[in-house]
């Protein structure tokens, strides 16, 4: 009796021990097979992938905070590294007034008396218009 139950308790352990070691490497396989994607993506491709922020360039995208001034108003940008190409910089505007105080009274239903609107644009050191690839803090101040 002794010796059927020390049987069945062996088996038992082999049977474990055989089921953990093709867990295990069934986990090993399956984290293996989603990583490999990402390791070995071209940057043609991952620019087509939805979710993937990568510069068409291949540039480098650094940490970037830029301060600007339009009449007595400051803004300031803080980005994390990869939201901006290297050499991005950025330009202030005052939109024109009339479109904008409709589309905002229109979207509080009702009148607004004051407001104050700056148009920001960023370009790369080409020129070109840059979007960002993700958030950025922005910090508005009046009469500095």
């Amino acid at each position: 009796m002794q010796l059927e139950h020390f049987k069945l308790r062996y088996t038992r352990s082999k049977r474990q021990k055989l089921i953990m070691t093709i867990a295990a490497f069934l986990v090993f396989v399956t984290t293996y097979a989603l990583i490999l994607p990402a390791i070995t993506i071209d940057i043609d491709t991952a620019e087509n992938e939805p979710g993937m922020s990568v510069d068409s360039e291949g540039l480098y995208l650094p940490a970037l905070s830029i301060n600007k001034d339009i009449e007595d108003t400051k803004v300031s940008i803080d980005a994390k590294d990869g939201v901006f190409p290297e050499g991005t910089t950025m330009s202030l505007s005052k939109p024109k007034s009339d479109g904008l105080r409709y589309l905002l009274e229109s979207a509080v239903k009702g009148t607004i008396s004051k407001y104050e609107a700056i148009g920001v644009e960023f370009k790369d050191g080409d020129g070109n218009k840059v979007e960002p690839h993700n958030k950025y803090d922005v910090k508005i101040s009046k009469g500095h």
